[in-house]
């Protein structure tokens, strides 16, 4: 997603948030290379180069092995990053 035009971006953007929202199970275990970062609305570089930026697992997993917090949910989860929450809550999350 490099390279592109503010037009290109908002046209992406716009066409990302009709897509049904997306919930994705990610093993603890997933390593890094592993992991892909995608997202057409923000600079993807730090993510891309240390996905802690975006998707704290290995902090998470730290915490717990330091008695910080307790067991870190297996597997962890992640949406689609350009979701309407509203959208997200009554399709995925209804209370």
């Amino acid at each position: 997603m490099e390279n592109l035009t503010q037009g290109q971006v908002v046209k992406m953007s716009v066409e990302m948030s009709k897509a049904d929202p997306t919930l994705s199970e990610v093993p603890v275990s997933t390593t890094r290379d592993r992991t892909r970062v995608r997202h057409t609305c923000y600079d993807i570089r730090a993510a891309k180069a240390d996905r802690n930026t975006s998707f704290p697992i290995d902090r998470m997993l730290e915490l717990e092995k330091d008695g910080v917090i307790g067991k870190f949910v297996d597997p962890a989860f992640s949406f689609v990053g350009l979701t309407s929450q509203l959208r997200l809550r009554k399709q995925i999350a209804p209370a």
